[in-house]
């Protein structure tokens, strides 16, 4: 496993175990001006100034600081996992900082996305589901090769991820694999979003307008970030 990944999981339970299990009051003040509140960016400077902390303009931070949080730890070790299996091949094509441009740029396209559907909201937004689904729609730009042997052909072999060029769209509207993976990921955000999942809280539901809109922009903006040269058959 990419050390890099490890560290970002780790990251991920420091800040969840200190909002749940900080010194009092701290955990509450971390997870305000961490989590993103689409009522946040357009309250008054007076309003912000009451419940959270720093300038206004950190609000704007929100966009993707909120990728650091978790509803829960059962939240935590899902997105964990989806970052294990699809961030591996990506973070190996990539580098350190092509891959955290991705998951960054990803974070706060689903931010955006939620902020469309839901304006004005005061619903926090947390979880780096969102970025994790801009790595798994770059990956499916070139994992999914359909000369490979088995769904997870090129996660079992990294040397293939560096060198294989991206399928172009023409291609990927045709490739079986690629159409499956996105219309699972589809299906399962909808049906997600539609119904109660046990053991999250009353109140809360799945953000899968984020995690949509994390996935577009990784899917179709990846060839703008890789860096492997394509490879013309001859």
């Amino acid at each position: 496993m990419p050390p890099l990944l490890l560290a970002l999981i780790g990251v991920f339970v420091l800040v969840h175990a200190m909002v749940l299990y900080g010194p009092q009051n701290f955990g509450t003040t971390l997870f305000l001006n961490l989590a993103f509140f689409p009522a946040r960016l357009l309250a008054s400077d007076v309003v912000v100034s009451q419940f959270f902390a720093g300038p206004s303009w950190l609000s704007y931070g929100t966009l993707a600081t909120y990728g650091l949080l978790h509803g829960d730890w059962m939240h935590l070790a899902v997105n964990a996992l989806w970052l294990v299996t699809f961030g591996a091949p990506v973070v190996r094509r990539l580098g350190t900082n092509r891959f955290l441009v991705l998951l960054i740029a990803g974070t706060i396209a689903g931010a955006a996305t939620h902020l469309l559907v839901f304006w004005g909201s005061a619903a926090p937004l947390v979880g780096a589901s969102a970025g994790i689904s801009a790595i798994m729609g770059g990956a499916a730009r070139f994992v999914f090769d359909p000369r490979d042997q088995g769904m997870f052909h090129a996660v079992r072999h990294p040397e293939l991820v560096r060198a294989r060029p991206i399928q172009p769209l023409r291609d990927v509207w045709s490739n079986p694999t690629v159409l499956m993976f996105c219309g699972m990921l589809l299906v399962s955000n909808l049906l997600f979003g539609a119904v109660s999942i046990p053991g999250v809280d009353e109140g809360s539901s799945v953000a899968w307008q984020a995690h949509i809109g994390g996935f577009a922009l990784g899917f179709f903006g990846f060839p703008l970030i890789d860096r492997a040269r394509p490879i013309r058959s001859v």
